[in-house]
């Protein structure tokens, strides 16, 4: 629950901030995007292995820390771990989505791997119960190659305000019969990005990303370059490799 460096946080006029409402909950690997994840690395410099860990789920002290904060912030909503895990139940996710609309100056980013989960949890507090779901409330997915495309058919099928994408980490390319067909255009924002890692990160080639980007210049959706990827920052915008692409800074947000 802080101020983050993440740049796609940044939004203009807002605070770019993380809300991790569960301290060192964990998570559990699904899939290669999972291999190098930073909350496994993060964890276990305070002493905890990472892993989904359900007792968690009783410190329940920063489940508010959103209706705090004044100033209108673009929130990250569980950077360490992901909300639509099957360990975390239903009820605790409620409480989760109360604060989000009962904050509406706040943009909540809501990014997951497990859009299965998500589409079932949004189809039963929303859907059924005849609710609109909030507009500051964004519902996103992550997708680092060809085989897990299917997760964005399953974010335009759910019932959301926004809907977002984040290629990272871009593990191999994709085309544009690819994304075409899983309905890109149905999506307010693409984020795309290489893998940081201190050890090993697997590379990303800038033409994977250079076809997501035509993609969204053809249509119309705004487009954020994260990161080349690498095992070190460098002094363009601090970003892990480069941030720029093509020789050019994407960062581009939804409304701008």
């Amino acid at each position: 629950m802080t101020e983050t460096a993440i740049e796609w946080t940044h939004w203009p006029g807002r605070k770019g901030m993380t809300w991790n409402p569960w301290p060192w909950i964990g998570c559990t690997k699904i899939s290669p995007g999972c291999v190098n994840c930073y909350e496994y690395r993060v964890a276990k410099t305070f002493g905890h292995t990472g892993e989904f860990d359900p007792e968690a789920l009783k410190l329940t002290h920063k489940l508010h820390y959103p209706s705090t904060v004044k100033e209108p912030a673009a929130f990250f909503v569980n950077s360490m771990y992901d909300t639509f895990h099957h360990g975390i139940p239903d009820s605790s996710r409620d409480v989760i989505f109360t604060e989000m609309e009962n904050n509406p100056r706040h943009i909540f980013l809501n990014l997951t791997k497990r859009p299965m989960q998500m589409k079932e949890y949004v189809k039963a507090h929303y859907v059924q119960q005849n609710k609109p779901p909030p507009d500051n409330v964004w519902l996103g997915v992550s997708v680092e190659n060809r085989d897990y495309l299917w997760r964005i058919e399953v974010l335009n099928g759910t019932q959301a305000a926004h809907r977002f994408i984040s290629f990272e980490p871009l593990l191999g390319s994709l085309s544009a019969p690819d994304l075409d067909w899983v309905g890109l255009t149905q999506v307010d924002w693409i984020l795309v990005g290489g893998e940081s890692d201190y050890q090993n990160p697997r590379p990303m080639k800038p033409e994977w990303a250079l076809t997501i980007r035509d993609h969204c210049r053809d249509h119309d959706i705004p487009f954020f370059f994260k990161q080349q990827g690498g095992r070190t920052k460098c002094q363009c915008h601090g970003s892990w490799g480069c941030a720029l692409l093509d020789g050019q800074l994407y960062r581009e947000y939804p409304g701008k």
